[in-house]
């Protein structure tokens, strides 16, 4: 396989000008950026990708997200219909947006 893109504000490794069928690199982000998916999932463990047969890489490329500080995390939460009750579950999407 080719060496993968890098991740924007990350890397991967180990880095190396080929790699054989069966190998395996690790992605990481720079220190306190998320790893997020093509499809904004926020990724809580390491990522890696192997090398297949193909010649292409069992996954995409993850990128690395904004600073994620409390500081710069915001939520804002509006109820526009429905019950709440004390202890009730609400699942939120998260967005990341940079401001």
């Amino acid at each position: 396989c080719p060496p993968p893109d890098f991740p924007e504000r990350g890397r991967y490794e180990p880095v190396k000008a080929d790699y054989e069928v069966g190998q395996t690199i690790y992605y990481h982000c720079d220190p306190r950026l998320p790893m997020i998916d093509a499809n904004h999932v926020w990724l809580h463990e390491l990522q890696a990708a192997t090398c297949e047969a193909s010649g292409k890489w069992s996954r995409g490329t993850p990128f690395c997200a904004f600073d994620v500080t409390p500081s710069r995390l915001a939520i804002s939460i509006r109820l526009l219909d429905g019950d709440l009750t004390a202890h009730s579950l609400l699942q939120l999407p998260l967005v990341l947006a940079h401001t």
